[in-house]
């Protein structure tokens, strides 16, 4: 009764110090903010952006920088491990354990309960942080699910050495599917953040959720930085691509061709280009 008091509060406090930094991040009552779009119609957007920017080769600079990121931490899976489960203690595991459904169903609901309250609040801002947190874990976790499959890489509790990898076998280690979620609702909530304070906790929250997953021995550390890249990377771009001030901003940069009239003269074309 006693651990499951103590689980049951510590849940109720990450999930209360969540729901504030999302309330944080967007005033109720924000202004300026461009109208929702239907889900449909943001999504269809979404994937034909997504599949525009796997053509650039700026994207894949970066997910070249991302793996060799990844190949570096690597090295270093079998210490990390050995490391944290030799200073491993039975009450760290139950923390782990507890804060373990934020990296799962309970991040979504929390995505699901600020787009709800943006909503029923008339806060375009926070619903928007729902929506964006909402769809870059579904982004993301399509590619970690995809990679999890293909990859077959064995956990470390399967004692099978960190370079175990059997594309289909069923094995599903790399990447880590709760690091993956975690860091996507971060990279948003510090988005939209005005306050670093809440930026930092969002990813020291994230941070401690990948963490976790090594300290049960369901993960490599590899397994955890592949996952946050992912997430924050998806995150971040879906988060900026939503921005509305950001979005008016990259709409004021573009060049301007018009047809204008002139008295007595016909009409002339005029070209601007705002800074």
């Amino acid at each position: 009764m006693a651990g499951a008091a103590y689980t049951a509060c510590v849940r109720v406090a990450v999930t209360t110090l969540v729901l504030t930094l999302t309330l944080l991040a967007a005033p109720l009552r924000a202004t300026g903010d461009a109208a929702e779009k239907p889900l449909g119609a943001r999504l269809k957007g979404d994937l034909r952006a997504a599949a525009a920017a796997a053509t650039r080769a700026r994207t894949w600079e970066h997910v070249g920088l991302g793996l060799l990121g990844v190949a570096a931490v690597s090295t270093a899976d079998e210490s990390l491990r050995t490391r944290i489960q030799d200073s491993d203690s039975a009450s760290r595991e139950h923390f782990a354990e507890t804060l373990r459904p934020l990296g799962e169903a309970g991040g979504l609901a929390l995505m699901a309960g600020a787009w709800g309250i943006g909503a029923a609040a008339h806060s375009p801002r926070l619903a928007l942080i729902g929506q964006d947190g909402l769809e870059a874990t579904l982004f993301a976790e399509v590619l970690t699910g995809a990679l999890k499959v293909t990859t077959g890489r064995a956990r470390p509790r399967e004692e099978m050495g960190s370079h175990s990898f059997h594309p289909f076998s069923g094995d599903q280690s790399f990447p880590s599917g709760e690091a993956t979620e975690a860091f996507a609702i971060a990279a948003v909530v510090s988005h939209h953040s005005r306050h670093v304070w809440v930026r930092s906790v969002a990813w020291g929250l994230a941070s401690v959720i990948a963490i976790d997953r090594m300290e049960l021995d369901a993960h490599w550390a590899s397994d955890v930085a592949a996952g946050g890249l992912i997430g924050g990377g998806f995150g971040h771009w879906l988060a900026e691509r939503h921005d509305p001030l950001l979005a008016a901003a990259r709409d004021r940069r573009l060049p301007e061709v018009a047809l204008l009239p002139v008295r007595g003269h016909g009409s002339e074309l005029a070209f601007a280009w705002a800074f």
